[in-house]
């Protein structure tokens, strides 16, 4: 790891591993309530191996995605409504739950983060 650049971006390294370890967390917990669930419906279900599987896994991963703003499509189509945002588009998640945090915008120009009053609510 780059310690230049980990301090450029003021101690982000530590903040990634501590919202990683939450989500991590998080997650493992939910698994012993879906092993409970499924131990009620599925008969033979081995009780507490999700729990097991996720309190142990090292086959976590990090992602931090960007997405471009979306093209002002007008002068093509005729309509105000911009593209639909392609970029990433559908994919699976590999693992056996997915925790999301927040999102996050920002000023695409100047990297700084906006408002949520600055935010429009169909983006």
């Amino acid at each position: 790891p780059d310690e230049a650049a980990n301090r450029q971006l003021n101690g982000f390294r530590e903040s990634a591993r501590e919202l990683g370890r939450i989500m991590h967390d998080a997650v493992t917990l939910l698994a012993r309530h879906i092993d409970s669930m499924a131990k009620s419906k599925v008969s033979g279900y081995s009780d507490g191996s999700l729990f097991e599987a996720m309190k142990t896994t090292e086959k976590t991963k990090g992602r931090l995605l960007y997405y471009y703003p979306l093209e002002d499509d007008s002068e093509v189509t005729g309509s105000a409504a911009p593209k639909e945002d392609s970029w990433i588009g559908w994919h699976n998640d590999s693992g056996f739950l997915t925790a999301l945090s927040g999102d996050m915008y920002v000023n695409d120009e100047t990297g700084e983060p906006l408002d949520r009053s600055e935010v429009d609510p169909e983006a």
